[in-house]
């Protein structure tokens, strides 16, 4: 069996309140200030003491808490600021994303609802009836695309202009979905030409005007349709 310290008496000695007793020896126990427990709040701390904000485990950096583990929450921190959180509350499981004092991303997850946040405040969100948001959509250029019969449009945009004056009789379907919406703007001199996977506004034929003329059109099923009239500028 492994002898404890002993003072004159029978008491422990050599020992410090807080700080968790390990063997050094066959003989003898020691602490360290870098593992302590706190009997108060039932925390363990590695690297340093736990504080009361953190969880039941805290891994520390030298000064403030690292990671920190309770029943309920799961947080990283870097340079002791808030940088990754993990928690449950009720039926809500939320992580929590801040870049330093006063902002962050919060991710909801509760009923199938994800809710995206910026200092509290709610940008986005996906729920079962699709997906929702607090302010402008930014719908992307994509690069330009040179014309040809069949158009193939970058993943980079649902905006492209188009160069040269090939007739344009298709636009390729592939990685898109029914009901997307794209801008093109037809190159002065050019053609948009009216199919029967191209479906424009009274089966006319667009030529782009003497600086271009933009179409928007939305896929339903198989066939681009034209959904708004086109601008000749």
């Amino acid at each position: 069996m492994a002898r404890h310290p002993t003072a004159p008496g029978g008491g422990v000695s050599g020992m410090t309140a807080g700080y968790v007793t390990f063997p050094t020896s066959a003989t003898a126990l020691s602490g360290d200030s870098t593992f302590r427990w706190d009997n108060t709040l039932k925390y363990l701390g590695i690297g340093g003491a736990p504080v009361a904000s953190g969880g039941k485990l805290q891994i520390h950096d030298g000064t403030a808490e690292a990671v920190g583990y309770s029943a309920s929450l799961l947080s990283v921190q870097v340079n002791g600021t808030a940088s990754l959180a993990c928690r449950h509350t009720g039926n809500n499981v939320e992580s929590v994303l801040a870049a330093g004092s006063g902002s962050g991303f919060v991710g909801t997850y509760s009923s199938h609802v994800f809710e995206f946040m910026q200092n509290g405040s709610l940008r986005s969100g996906i729920d079962s009836t699709g997906f929702y948001h607090s302010n402008r959509n930014k719908e992307k250029k994509g690069a330009d695309v040179a014309a040809v019969a069949a158009l193939t449009l970058g993943s980079d945009g649902n905006v492209f202009v188009t160069t040269g004056t090939t007739a344009i009789t298709s636009v390729v379907t592939t990685n898109w979905q029914s009901g997307s919406t794209i801008k093109i703007k037809i190159a002065s001199g050019g053609t948009l030409t009216n199919g029967a996977t191209l479906a424009l506004a009274g089966a006319a034929n667009i030529t782009g005007g003497a600086n271009g003329t933009w179409v928007q059109l939305t896929l339903s099923g198989t066939v681009w349709e034209q959904t708004a009239a086109k601008v000749d500028l």
